[in-house]
């Protein structure tokens, strides 16, 4: 059995509610456009039905936004949680660059195709490291002929030693997953290999 001041709020409730109620329909009655949206049971229904839900979907938005300005939320949570999806594949503009004299060696970038088979994997969902991409990119460079004819010192380039760029970023995290690092399938990456 409720108590005497769980009584008193939820009549305080039921008339803030019952007032909301008519205030809703007097803002509806105001003009013959809104009028008619009331004129049967089904109108009424489907109108307040959209219209409540219309304010709570703007009042949860306002209360997340306040909060988060705040401090009190941290992040916005949502129902669904969003995964990132894996890149299978993406673009890498290579170019070599001689440390000493500083000099680009190639007069313009080598742009490769890099694709991610499931066996390149190293989790299902998450798909590659940074780390194997670079390792990819180093074999792909050892082998290519035009490259290694030009300058021997390709063949002893290490891992390090290549800088992979999205957009302005530099990537450095061999650990982390592509994904993870905001690189998409298809994305254009570019990268630097110092020798």
């Amino acid at each position: 059995m409720p108590s005497l001041k769980e009584l008193d709020f939820l009549e305080f409730l039921r008339r803030c509610m019952l007032l909301f109620h008519i205030r809703i329909y007097e803002l509806y009655n105001k003009s013959d456009l809104t009028k008619q949206l009331l004129a049967s049971n089904w109108s009424k229904c489907i109108t307040l039905i959209f219209t409540y839900t219309f304010i709570a979907i703007i009042t949860h938005q306002i209360l997340m936004l306040m909060g988060r300005h705040l401090g009190l939320i941290s992040r916005h949570t949502d129902v669904f949680i969003e995964t990132p999806t894996h890149c299978s594949h993406v673009y890498v503009s290579v170019n070599v660059i001689q440390n000493r004299p500083k000099r680009e060696l190639l007069s313009r970038p080598i742009v490769y195709y890099i694709e991610f088979g499931p066996d390149d994997y190293e989790d299902p969902d998450l798909g590659t490291t940074l780390g194997f991409l670079r390792r990819k990119l180093l074999a792909l460079l050892r082998e290519n002929e035009l490259l290694t004819k030009h300058n021997q010192k390709l063949n002893y380039i290490q891992c390090d030693k290549l800088e992979i760029f999205k957009k302005e970023r530099l990537l450095t995290d061999d650990g982390e997953f592509l994904c993870n690092m905001d690189v998409n399938t298809g994305d254009k990456l570019t990268c630097i290999a110092l020798i």
